[in-house]
């Protein structure tokens, strides 16, 4: 058998079996390595290109990120050759041209006689999560791992991928303590009428909530983490589809056991370099990233996935995927399986498909509704709505198109008849409960319309704790139990799901206004401050962020610093009569105090002013007469909005502006109405007041 061999310094690469010795012991290095040193030796002294590196490595067509690619292998070589970048014996760069073979290199032929069997030599580098399509960065362990390649034809579908099998007990854990989490948004708003709401569509409630339909299965404790990137998007179609498959994907790779799916939002809109990403990784103590593009053209989808190690950027696996629009079903599932194998997680097709579909029709109008539901107009709901129903009459059975049809009644009751659609919201929420009890939204709709409309803390707590073990790493699910943990009086523990929501997405900004709303009910204010001035540095030019700040500040006893920052928000937003209320409330509080403020308040109310319109929760009629001592018209203030069934008296028990009638059995009595307690640690106070008045 003839073979060509390269000789340089003690090194011998045989490039017809593909080894390379460092004086006669051989060095396991992965083939895609081997094809970048041949490139370069077949030329030694001459200057190869980056755009010829690049079609050396993937003759087929471009990968993602092929630039930081090539550097990752070059480095990798480097090392395999104990190579200085900055002195070089082997690989020199040519700056903006590309690299040079400068040690001496001789080629022979010559006839060998097939290999003896028996046992290797021992290696002396080896690597594990290495990749043949991506050539990783400098090894980090001492144990090598098999080769697998992968082509799986599934109808239509073409699938190529190439990568190793890592077995899942070589990545290091993070120092803090590992518990199941989630994802989510929750947005700034003001602290009287707490929003919450996620880009990913999974609840949309009566305070513009979206989350995504995510089934995790509990009690994933230990394992990895991952994170995954949003989609890059190319071709006319694709950006409809790209955030749906994003989160579609992060729903099924949640369900197995050995993996947590975090930073869903702190992910997004970040820069995908490799340092930047390493940086990132290490802060949201991710272990893996996965990276994806989706190009819909011509009614071709092309599915292309890079799997990524993020201590150390390795690559750990590159799979593309080609079918049909029509077999995007096939193409999901089969990307699915495929990332499971590489992560040697189990697989449980019947748990992975549970509430989902396999009819393209269905899917595909749900993926469209998907991307419609974050947006904030009735034209945006409707149209998730009507894509949603579309989604149910191709298929039936699809659970989690019902639970978005109730999200999408959930949102429009925000904004137009509330009590109709949070009946359509909870029937529907119903049904796909019925279908499939393990649809998290659902539970989470459900939860929100017995709190919003019902004010049944009790139900909305078991409901939002059903879909929080469901989704344990959604962080908008423990965003929302906080809130009904807080409106039934137990501030502590709200404040932990906050945490426990912060762990899971940890740079997921929005969630400062849920953070202050609870900070306020547990009477944690200096909290609250901190998370708000956080939030408006965040957010500079949000009016919203300085409405936050200067509730914060008011709560705080910090009256002066809340006037001024209600008067920076009015300028924010070119109110010329707000600003004039605020600087006649400045005067008046620097001339008889917090109560004299707060008459300018209620004066604006009794007037009927139009600048109470702008923001109805600065002008709550009941939170102010209580706030001067003018109990009778706050207890009839407070009567009106219970007959009104208006969704924000479910705070009343917990609202920090209403301490004063605590002891006011009138006040106690309508508390008793409507199926809410004083907190526990306020009832003794309010007991002893009461005797003493």
């Amino acid at each position: 058998m003839k073979r060509n061999k390269y000789r340089f310094s003690v090194f011998t690469f045989d490039h017809s079996d593909g080894t390379l010795r460092r004086n006669e012991r051989s060095l396991r290095v992965p083939p895609q390595t081997l094809l970048l040193l041949t490139a370069l030796l077949e030329r030694p002294g001459a200057v190869v290109s980056r755009e010829e590196l690049r079609r050396v490595l993937w003759p087929d067509g471009d990968v993602l990120g092929h630039d930081p690619a090539i550097n990752r292998a070059i480095n990798y070589l480097r090392t395999v050759l104990r190579d200085n970048p900055k002195e070089p014996k082997f690989i020199e760069t040519v700056p903006k041209r590309g690299y040079r073979f400068v040690a001496p290199v001789t080629c022979t032929d010559e006839v060998v006689e097939p290999p003896l069997t028996g046992t290797p030599e021992p290696e002396e580098i080896s690597v594990y999560g290495e990749v043949l399509k991506y050539v990783a960065s400098p090894p980090v362990a001492d144990n090598a791992l098999p080769v697998t390649d992968l082509e799986v034809p599934t109808g239509s579908l073409v699938v190529e991928a190439e990568a190793l099998a890592i077995p899942v007990t070589e990545f290091s854990a993070p120092a803090i303590q590992r518990r199941p989490g989630l994802l989510g948004r929750v947005a700034a708003q003001p602290r009287r009428a707490p929003i919450v709401y996620a880009a990913t569509a999974i609840l949309v409630a009566a305070f513009a909530i979206a989350l995504a339909a995510i089934w995790h299965r509990p009690g994933n404790a230990d394992g990895l983490t991952m994170g995954i990137l949003p989609f890059e998007a190319s071709g006319s179609e694709a950006p409809q589809l790209a955030g749906a498959l994003r989160a579609d994907l992060t729903d099924t790779l949640s369900q197995m056991p050995g993996l947590q799916v975090h930073a869903f939002h702190s992910l997004d809109g970040v820069r995908q370099d490799d340092a930047n990403l390493q940086a990132l990784a290490k802060s949201l103590h991710l272990d893996l990233l996965l990276l994806a593009k989706l190009t819909v053209e011509d009614n071709q989808c092309v599915l292309k996935l890079e799997l990524i190690r993020s201590r150390d950027a390795v690559h750990i696996a590159s799979l593309k995927y080609t079918d049909s629009l029509q077999g995007l079903v096939a193409l999901r599932n089969q990307a699915q399986r495929d990332i499971f194998s590489k992560l040697h997680l189990g697989w449980d097709a019947a748990l992975v498909n549970a509430g989902s579909t396999e009819n393209f029709e269905a899917y595909h109008d749900y993926l469209r509704g998907w991307n419609l539901a974050a947006g904030q107009t009735v034209a945006d709901r409707n149209g998730a709505l009507a894509l949603y129903q579309s989604a149910v009459q191709h298929d039936p059975e699809f659970a989690r198109a019902y639970a978005g049809i109730a999200s999408a009644y959930l949102n429009l009751a925000r904004l137009q008849d509330p009590v109709e659609n949070l009946r359509e919201a909870k029937m529907y929420a119903e049904r796909a409960q019925s279908l499939n009890p393990r649809v998290a939204e659902a539970h989470a709709v459900l939860g929100w319309v017995a709190i919003r409309r019902d004010w049944n803390t009790a139900l909305c707590e078991t409901e939002m704790r059903a879909a929080v073990n469901l989704e344990p790493n959604e962080a908008s699910y423990h965003a929302l139990l906080a809130e009904c943990l807080a409106y039934a009086g137990r501030g502590d523990e709200a404040l932990r799901e906050i945490d426990l929501a912060r762990y899971d997405d940890p740079l997921w900004s929005q969630i400062n206004g849920m953070d202050i709303f609870v900070s306020g009910v547990a009477r944690q204010y200096g909290r609250g401050v901190e998370v708000a001035w956080r939030n408006v540095s965040e957010w500079p030019n949000s009016a919203a962020a300085r409405e936050l700040l200067a509730w914060s500040l008011f709560d705080a006893g910090r009256y002066d610093e809340a006037v001024r920052q209600w008067r920076e928000m009015a300028v924010m937003e070119k109110d010329d009569a707000r600003v004039a209320l605020e600087d006649k409330g400045l005067a008046e509080l620097h001339r008889g105090g917090p109560k004299a403020y707060a008459e300018v308040r209620l004066s604006a109310i009794e007037h009927h002013l139009d600048l109470t319109r702008s923001h109805p929760g600065d002008f709550v009629p009941e939170e102010w007469y209580a706030y001067v001592g003018d109990r009778d018209h706050a207890i009839a203030a407070l009567e009106e909005t219970v007959d009104k069934r208006v969704p924000s008296a479910v705070n009343m028990a917990v609202n920090p502006m209403l301490d004063n009638l605590h002891s006011d059995s009138r006040f106690l009595s309508i508390l008793t109405r409507v199926g809410l307690t004083l907190p526990a640690t306020q009832r003794g106070q309010a007991l002893r007041a009461s005797l003493n008045n």
